[in-house]
């Protein structure tokens, strides 16, 4: 047995180190950037095959290749792959192959997912079960193959979706999808199906609990779990209370619209799951939201300071707008080929001011028309720009609408890096 690893990033590092362990094969491992000395010492050490800086049909002589999530389909390797009949596999997937389904709980949407899979994971763990955290958040599922888990809580990605050849699932969440992710998926409806793919694999007895107002969910035929949707008569909430099963409970705490869905999405697959809600409502009280994502810094000379560094779609953005009259806002990074005419049309009744840099800034410029904007250089700048053109009461919104990788490693460090410039400035921190 002969196994490759296409790209070698977190989630097959993980899945090479448990098969090192449990499986007897010969690995190779291909990688288009250059490896570290750390990770060539380890591989070396176990006798792990490898290639850098590029493929080569030396993976046409594997029986599975597993693939990178990140890896995207158009590439000249994965076209020659397929086109040979080989086997394409993830970590996702072997993780899948190798677990009891009704264990599974899978959530995946636009936005919000991360909050959502460590909302599910807090409430089951506090519950009393012993929970795992993962998948496209944090931890690679196969590591929860060495322990023994009474739930296995996964964020879900598109890419992930995309390359899983069955991703059977028992329960699965899906939050909401907007366009996203089009530089990667060669249409939105190849998006849109990645993320859907556990549903029409699901079987009678399984649930899906998803957003009524997802388009492509209107025609359900072939579905044949329990489908349970929420935004209805039944299940909505409001910015005080919640709403399922058409039954009213008290929110303990005031909660951006964003949370307000995720907030409604788990308590729906909550109710599913247990019957009752009551005990969610209480574990829901210790929850400390994700950083990064509508996180209320401060204010400086009583201006208020949002950070929602996490929002790198439009459609997030709109979120982080719904809960606001008028707003400076911060848009940067790199752009999604969205449809920025429409997103300008919906945002312009809510800003009082745009702020743009990075590559973003030249696919929105266009459309901006007669909304207040300025152009700058960084994120120096950007605060800077804010605090001239706003005044006391004003909110001041980072909500980038865009990837972070043209200035910054990630969006955690794009967010820190607005914290930081917030405290230099003297921003009295809540």
């Amino acid at each position: 047995m002969r196994i490759g690893f296409l790209g070698f990033g977190k989630s097959n590092r993980s899945l090479l180190k448990y098969l090192l362990k449990h499986q007897e094969a010969k690995f190779f491992v291909s990688e288009a950037k250059t490896l570290d000395g750390e990770t060539k010492k380890f591989l070396e050490e176990h006798s792990v095959e490898y290639e850098e800086g590029g493929h080569t049909e030396k993976l046409l002589e594997c029986d599975v290749v597993y693939v990178s999530p990140g890896i995207k389909p158009d590439t000249s390797m994965i076209e020659l792959l397929s086109s040979r009949g080989a086997k394409l596999s993830t970590e996702l997937q072997f993780f899948l192959d190798n677990v009891d389904p009704k264990k599974v709980v899978g959530i995946t949407g636009t936005d919000g997912k991360s909050t959502a899979t460590a909302l599910m994971h807090h409430v089951l763990s506090e519950r009393g079960f012993k929970s795992f955290l993962g998948g496209n958040f944090g931890t690679p599922a196969v590591e929860a193959l060495e322990g023994e888990y009474d739930y296995y809580v996964l964020e879900m990605s598109s890419f992930q979706l995309f390359w899983s050849e069955r991703p059977y699932l028992s329960n699965f969440l899906v939050l909401n999808i907007s366009e996203d992710h089009l530089d990667w998926h060669s249409s939105f409806e190849e998006y849109v199906d990645s993320k859907l793919k556990p549903v029409f694999l699901q079987t009678e007895g399984d649930l899906f609990v998803y957003n009524k107002h997802i388009e492509r969910l209107k025609d359900l035929e072939g579905v044949r779990s329990r489908k349970i949707p929420f935004w209805t008569d039944e299940n909505f909430a409001t910015e005080k209370e919640l709403i399922v099963r058409g039954k009213r409970y008290t929110l303990p705490g005031n909660y951006p619209y964003q949370m307000r869905e995720n907030v409604l999405a788990v308590s729906v697959l909550y109710m599913e799951m247990f019957n009752e809600l009551e005990s969610f409502l209480e574990l829901l009280r210790d929850f400390k939201p994700l950083p990064h994502r509508m996180e209320y810094l401060g204010q400086i000379d009583g201006r208020h300071f949002y950070n929602d560094s996490k929002a790198t779609s439009t459609h997030a953005v709109l979120g982080a707008l719904s809960n606001f009259d008028k707003v400076v806002l911060i848009m940067c990074g790199i752009g999604k080929k969205e449809n920025y005419s429409l997103f300008v049309e919906k945002a312009s009744p809510k800003l009082k001011h745009l702020i743009m840099f990075g590559e973003i800034s030249k696919e929105l410029a266009p459309f901006v028309g007669k909304i207040p904007h300025s152009i700058v250089e960084n994120m120096e700048e950007a605060f800077e720009k804010a605090m001239e053109v706003s005044e006391k009461g004003d909110v001041i919104l980072l909500s980038p609408g865009g990837a972070s990788f043209d200035m910054y490693e990630n969006y955690a460090k794009r967010g820190e890096h607005f914290r930081e410039i917030f405290k230099r400035h003297g921003g009295d921190e809540v």
